[in-house]
């Protein structure tokens, strides 16, 4: 059973988010809590304050072991440009991917990947991550895992793998429009420079809808 919490009232909230803060201490609900740490990260229905937001994710991450607040803390703890408390961020992150949650499996990857945490096995651990929320249906995973793949710089250059990933990612409609972008533009690219792949990415748009439908459910994001 999780630990209680109690989350301060804040006289800079309108009703709304007073109200929030209320029923989330009455009910003991981290869904709330998270809630309103997201509130106090955008700045909304509350003046904005990231370490008041910080706190909550931290909160529900210690008190219920929370895969999205485990997200959510771990996110804004890393700062990517210092690679200050890059271990910290993955400790939680790892705690989220214990529980099957692909935005943490996705930002662990990063870490293994782009920011060489765990140093020499870090490329390895990294794609196994991506995999693993690939083939459970995340299109963003799908897309970094792919493009990557084509791009041969942080991950080995696997084009039949490159394509198939960014093929279930824009089948799958779940990733951002950005990442959307990068898949085509990479495909594009590829079919211009090199025609004759052409067939193999028409070949994959039809064989995926039948022979791996189970990659192609992208869920509804909390707060990924």
């Amino acid at each position: 059973m999780a630990e209680r919490f109690s989350i301060p009232e804040d006289p800079r909230g309108d009703r709304f988010f007073k109200n929030q803060v209320r029923w989330a201490n009455a009910d003991q609900d981290f869904g709330r809590l998270i809630y309103i740490g997201i509130l106090y990260e955008e700045g909304e229905h509350v003046p904005k304050d990231v370490a008041r937001a910080m706190k909550c994710y931290k909160l529900a991450a210690d008190l219920n072991n929370d895969p999205d607040g485990c997200y959510m803390y771990a996110i804004l703890l890393f700062d990517p440009y210092t690679k200050r408390h890059l271990h910290k961020a993955a400790a939680y992150l790892k705690k989220g991917v214990e529980q099957g949650h692909t935005g943490c499996m996705i930002k662990l990857g990063m870490l293994y990947i782009y920011f060489h945490y765990g140093l020499w096995e870090s490329r390895k651990t990294g794609m196994q991550l991506w995999l693993k929320a690939a083939r459970l249906g995340d299109a963003d995973a799908q897309s970094h895992l792919g493009l990557a793949l084509l791009k041969g710089e942080d991950l080995p250059y696997d084009l039949k793998q490159g394509c198939f990933w960014c093929v279930c990612a824009l089948l799958n409609k779940g990733s951002s429009r950005s990442l959307q972008k990068k898949m085509r533009d990479r495909l594009d690219t590829l079919i211009r420079v090199q025609p004759q792949h052409l067939s193999l990415v028409q070949s994959l748009a039809q064989t995926i809808p039948n022979e791996h439908p189970q990659y192609l459910t992208q869920k509804e994001r909390r707060f990924q």
